[in-house]
């Protein structure tokens, strides 16, 4: 599953529990003031390709810094 959602969320106070027949996901918003017109950005396929580019990215220089972090190196 994929989606493009309207605004930013704080990952570290997301979840996602799987039951046997659902995925429920709690989302926290990044900015609580801001109200979401839809879940979804309306983003045609060349948009989420770059937003997936970037969206790995930054995922892969935090997963990067948190092994440092193991390391006990640059926290």
């Amino acid at each position: 599953m994929e989606l493009f959602l309207w605004e930013n969320v704080l990952e570290e106070e997301s979840e996602c529990t799987l039951t046997d027949t659902e995925a429920i996901f709690s989302l926290q918003k990044a900015n609580i003031t801001v109200d979401w017109p839809i879940l979804e950005e309306n983003i045609n396929k060349s948009e989420k390709y770059h937003a997936r580019n970037q969206i790995l990215e930054k995922a892969q220089k935090v997963l990067e810094n948190r092994a440092k972090c193991k390391k006990g190196k640059d926290c």
